[in-house]
Order: C-alpha cells, then sequence, then structure tokens
C-alpha cells in the first residue's frame, strides 16, 4: 500500500512538474501579446500626432490658403481623443518668436480655422492658461511683427464673439480686452472685433 501511496504522490508530482511551466510558458505568450498589442497601440497614436504635425506644417508653409488641407487637419484633430491638446502644443511652437512671421501668421489663421471646426475640446485647450500666455508673450513682445499682432488680436476677437455663451472660456476674451485696451467683463456681451482688427481679415 505504502508502494502504491509514494508512486502516486511521484506521479502527481512529476505531473505538477510539466504542467506548471507550460502554464507559465501560456501565460508568457499572454503577456507578450499584450505587450505587442501595446506597442501597437502606441504606434498608432504616434503615427496619428505625426500625420497630424505634418498637416499643420503644410499648412502654415503654403503660401496661399489651402482649405482642403486646413479640413484635414481639422479631421485628424477630430479622430483622436487628444487631437485637441497637441495640434494646440503644435500651433503653439509655430508661434514661438523663433519662427518667421509669415509661419506665426499662418498658424493663426490655422487656430482661427480649427476653432470652427474641431469642437469643444479644442476651445478648452484654445483656453488653458499655458496657451494663453503664449500668445500673450507674442502679442507683447517687440520682436513680432506689426501684422502677426494684428492678426493676433483680430482671431482672439473673434473667439470672443464664438464663446460669448460659454462662461467657462471668460479667460480668451478677457485677453482679448486686455490686450485691444478695451474693457470685458467674464460674461459681457461680445465685442466686435473688427473695431480693432484688419478689415480685409480672411473668414475661414
Amino acid at each position: 500500500m505504502g508502494f502504491f501511496e509514494k508512486s502516486n504522490k511521484t506521479i502527481i508530482t512529476e505531473y505538477l512538474g510539466m504542467l506548471i511551466p507550460s502554464l507559465q510558458w501560456g501565460r508568457g505568450r499572454e503577456d507578450n501579446r499584450n505587450e505587442a498589442d501595446s506597442n501597437d497601440t502606441l504606434k498608432t497614436i504616434n503615427s496619428h500626432y505625426s500625420h497630424l504635425n505634418e498637416l499643420i506644417d503644410q499648412c502654415v508653409l503654403k503660401e496661399e490658403e489651402d482649405w482642403g488641407l486646413v479640413i484635414s487637419a481639422c479631421d485628424a484633430v477630430n479622430a483622436s481623443d487628444n487631437g485637441a491638446k497637441e495640434a494646440v502644443k503644435f500651433i503653439k511652437k509655430k508661434l514661438s518668436k523663433q519662427q518667421p512671421s509669415n509661419v506665426q501668421y499662418r498658424a493663426l489663421s490655422i487656430l482661427r480655422a480649427m476653432a470652427d471646426n474641431c469642437g469643444a475640446k479644442f476651445h478648452a485647450e484654445i483656453a488653458s492658461k499655458k496657451f494663453l500666455d503664449e500668445l500673450e508673450l507674442v502679442a507683447i513682445s517687440t520682436q513680432t511683427d506689426p501684422l502677426v499682432r494684428q492678426k493676433l488680436i483680430e482671431v482672439l476677437g473673434d473667439l470672443s464673439v464664438m464663446f460669448e455663451n460659454e462662461p467657462s472660456l471668460w479667460q480668451v476674451s478677457y485677453l482679448f480686452g486686455r490686450l485691444a485696451g478695451v474693457s470685458v467683463k467674464r460674461q459681457s456681451n461680445a465685442i466686435d472685433p473688427q473695431q480693432y482688427s484688419n478689415p480685409t481679415r480672411t473668414t475661414p
């Protein structure tokens, strides 16, 4: 009886010895598969943002307005949960003082067009303190071309009208008021930006 008990225990031990590595191997394959899926997802996201960045680059580098290209950029923004955040980040880079004035000017045109076509998430990114601080730096810099400064105030004026019924975006109107030299309260009536901008402005 002891012999059979010992044999059974030995068989069970040997079986478990073979089973456990097999289970671990299967788990390892599953982990590798999950890691591969995560890597594929990350590659897809990076590819999307790279495509969005490329579209914005093309938009700002064109000498003439290409609204088909602009709409493609807007579609790319709307196709991703973080598209609005990434787009504003890319536009911010194009507005830096290191950029030529024509690039800054075109970036403001793209910003205006995206505000029309990219919805609430994009609007919230525009109204973020970090982005508005950058716009203010561009506006007050002595290195900024006067036409760029004028365009910036024009765009802010348009946005303040667009956001007049959105109390959470009041910072845009406030900055417009400061830069345009007018008094704008947080939930005041819309101010006509044409009073403070080039009357020959381009509207998307």
